[in-house]
């Protein structure tokens, strides 16, 4: 024809421009999904960031607790100590006011007065210790009748002076108060009592033995105490004569205690 269109070139040229514009779609179409997955993965590695922003959680403070303070007696759980007071030997509890046994118990006697002694002690915890005690009684004067000094059994002099002395083995229980200045306690324990006289000569017994009282711990290392004792002892005006007779010895003390 003579138009001037080559038919042979546009039959060509048609299907390069149709090649030509499905390779650019191909490459839109793969950026935007590469572009995506950028963005996604972008998003993902910024949350844990968003989530870090967020105010940290608000801090428990617990109060710590109060120290409790430890009894001074802890920290110097040993201790020595001297012992006075007055003190009891009861030597007239064999006298019998009917006077049914005047020719084997006395007809008079005393034995009140001043004691002394000494003690060791530890305590294991502010609530439970340990003592062991050793105490001299007051001596106590004792008087017999003619009947008595005539009896064979007896062998009983007009006057005599018995000694009675004490040693015991002692638990205590304490509760301490007022901020640990003061403590009340009760002990029991196990004594070896002790008489001494002409009549007798020396003759001992175990018995059983107890007490309470207050201490008071003034400085760091001394301790004052106020106490009771009583031990019971062997034989009544009526049952046992005077020549086996253990006192019943009670006596009200004051002890000054260093403790080391």
């Amino acid at each position: 024809m003579d138009n001037g269109i080559d038919f042979a070139e546009k039959r060509y040229t048609l299907p390069r421009n149709v090649f030509k514009n499905w390779v650019t779609m191909r490459k839109i179409i793969f950026s935007a999904v590469l572009l995506g997955a950028m963005a996604s993965s972008a998003f993902a590695d910024q949350t844990p960031a968003v989530a870090s922003m967020a105010p940290p959680a608000a801090a428990v403070v617990t109060p710590a607790a109060e120290p409790i303070s430890e009894l001074p007696v802890l920290q110097h759980p040993l201790y020595f100590g001297l012992i006075t007071g007055l003190g009891d030997t009861d030597w007239d509890k064999l006298v019998a006011e009917d006077g049914s046994s005047i020719n084997a118990t006395p007809s008079s006697a005393s034995g009140t007065g001043v004691l002394v002694g000494g003690l060791v002690g530890y305590d294991l915890t502010q609530y439970i210790g340990f003592e062991a005690q050793y105490i001299r009684y007051p001596d106590s004067s004792v008087n017999f009748a003619t009947d008595a000094q005539e009896n064979p059994f007896l062998n009983a002099p007009a006057h005599m002076t018995s000694k009675t002395d004490y040693a015991a083995m002692i638990a205590k229980a304490s509760v301490p108060f007022d901020d640990n200045q003061f403590s009340g306690f009760g002990e029991i324990g196990y004594a070896l009592e002790m008489r001494d006289d002409v009549m007798s000569g020396n003759i001992h017994d175990f018995r059983p033995t107890f007490g309470f009282g207050m201490s008071y711990l003034r400085l760091e290392h001394w301790t004052l105490t106020l106490a009771f004792n009583y031990t019971p002892g062997v034989g009544t005006a009526t049952v046992d004569t005077a020549n086996n007779y253990i006192p019943y010895v009670y006596s009200g003390q004051f002890i000054v205690a260093y403790r080391i």
